[in-house]
C-alpha cells in the first residue's frame, strides 16, 4: 500500500509532467498556427472562387456552353468536381450575381452594354429588374452618370 508520502511524490511528478507536456503542446500548437491559418484562408478561397464559378456556369448558361470555342461544359465540371448538374446553373443564378461576374471581367460598362450582353446569353432583363437589383444590392455596386448614360462599376473593397 502506498504511503502518503509515495502518493504525494507520484501527483508531484505527474503535475511536473504535465507542466512539462502542457509547454510542448504549446509549442506545437504555435507551429501549427501559420499552418492552419493557412489552411482557413484556402478554404475561404476556394469557396469563393466555386461559388464563382456556379455564378460564371449560370450567366455563359445552355447558349454560352454550347457556342464556345473552348469546353467550357468541361472546365466547370473539373472546377466543381462534377458536383452539380450543370443545368442547374441557370436557374439557380441572380440577376445580382449575373451584374457581378459581368463587372468583374470590365472595370465599368454601361447599362445598355449590360443589358445586350445579358440577352446575348440568354438571361432575360428588364431596367426595372435592373434597377431592382441594383438597389437591393447598393453595398456591392457603383452607379455613375455620364451625361444621359448610367455607368456601373464594383464598389472597391
Amino acid at each position: 500500500m502506498p504511503t502518503i508520502t509515495d502518493v504525494w511524490s507520484a501527483l508531484a511528478q505527474r503535475l511536473d509532467h504535465q507542466r512539462i507536456r502542457l509547454g510542448k503542446i504549446r509549442a506545437r500548437r504555435d507551429e501549427l498556427r501559420a499552418a492552419y491559418e493557412e489552411y482557413r484562408d484556402l478554404t475561404r478561397e476556394m469557396e469563393d472562387r466555386t461559388e464563382s464559378v456556379k455564378r460564371i456556369g449560370g450567366l455563359l448558361g445552355p447558349k454560352g456552353l454550347s457556342g464556345s470555342r473552348v469546353d467550357i461544359r468541361a472546365i466547370i465540371q473539373e472546377a466543381l468536381d462534377g458536383s452539380l448538374p450543370l443545368d442547374d446553373l441557370r436557374k439557380q443564378l441572380t440577376l445580382w450575381e449575373a451584374l457581378f461576374e459581368y463587372l468583374s471581367c470590365v472595370d465599368e460598362a454601361q447599362v445598355d452594354d449590360i443589358r445586350s450582353f445579358c440577352t446575348s446569353v440568354g438571361v432575360k432583363t428588364s431596367r426595372a429588374s435592373l434597377e431592382s437589383a441594383l438597389k437591393t444590392h447598393a453595398n456591392m455596386f457603383r452607379i455613375m452618370k455620364r451625361g444621359k448614360q448610367k455607368w456601373l462599376a464594383l464598389k472597391k473593397g
